[in-house]
């Protein structure tokens, strides 16, 4: 029989989820700029940046579903604020409140993860899907940044050297992702050139 999680290694879960959303996002948003240059290497190379593209898109859809299931017995934001219920019952319920604010974007993310990469709908194809969610790439960005603060105010219950690492940890990582990202971009343009 196995034990239970501790509230701490369900946290580093959650974290590790959260850290590398935050990683798959940065990537995705330096691929993807708005810059003239940048669309002239995508579309010199469709095939390649359009699996980027899906995979990038099915990895961040992926884990803003496990990182706000409701379920309590599976590992996600909400089975850890159901954890700090019983002793703070104001942060949980002022958290509870933060996600539900933004209710419809992540039902808008699961539904792309669940009808597109999960699953096929039968009744619709994956673009007919993507054009009733409408789902942007600042969206995208509206629930990283809440992963990002919910699980910062989670792991500060456990105290601030947890959330500073989060924190530090983040910005470390998405710094070094960036310059890559940019790396392979400068790559395919001395290609194109």
């Amino acid at each position: 029989m196995s034990s239970l999680k501790t509230y701490e290694t369900e946290l580093d879960e959650v974290i590790d989820i959260v850290i590398k959303l935050n990683w798959t996002y940065a990537i995705f948003c330096a691929f993807y700029q708005k810059k003239q240059v940048d669309r002239d290497i995508r579309e010199k190379h469709p095939e390649f940046f359009l699996i980027i593209h899906e995979s990038l898109l099915c990895n961040v859809c992926t884990a803003v579903t496990l990182l706000f299931k409701g379920k309590q017995k599976e590992t996600s934001i909400f089975s850890l604020i159901k954890r700090i219920e019983s002793s703070n019952p104001t942060l949980s319920k002022k958290l509870v409140q933060k996600i539900g604010s933004h209710k419809s974007l992540i039902r808008k993310v699961t539904t792309i993860r669940h009808q597109v990469f999960a699953h096929r709908c039968e009744s619709k194809s994956p673009n007919e899907v993507f054009d009733e969610v409408k789902l942007y790439l600042k969206m995208l960005g509206e629930v990283v940044i809440l992963s990002q603060f919910v699980t910062h105010v989670l792991a500060q219950e456990v105290g601030r050297g947890k959330a500073k690492g989060f924190t530090k940890h983040l910005e470390e990582g998405a710094r070094y992702i960036v310059k890559d990202a940019d790396l392979v971009m400068q790559t395919f343009l001395k290609m194109v050139h």
